[in-house]
């Protein structure tokens, strides 16, 4: 087995848990990790940042996210 992979796991590949599907409905596209763009997205380097977003977001709280990404971008 690669190191790599037993190290990070795709999220592709993550299994949905029990009781918790259809949530991709309550989340935007955007933040979501898409089927088409699987090739760029696994090329690249990804890790969580546990320290400042230590638990999943909500649905409501990713407009939080979303105000404050836009306003760091202007």
């Amino acid at each position: 087995m690669d190191a790599q992979k037993s190290l990070f796991p795709s999220p592709y590949d993550a299994a949905t848990p029990p009781g918790a599907e259809g949530w991709e409905d309550l989340y935007p596209y955007y933040v979501k990790f898409q089927p088409s763009r699987r090739m760029e997205e696994e090329g690249k380097f990804w890790f969580c940042d546990s320290q400042h977003w230590p638990t999943p977001f909500r649905p409501f709280d990713m407009s939080m996210v979303e105000f404050a990404t836009k306003c760091l971008g202007q």
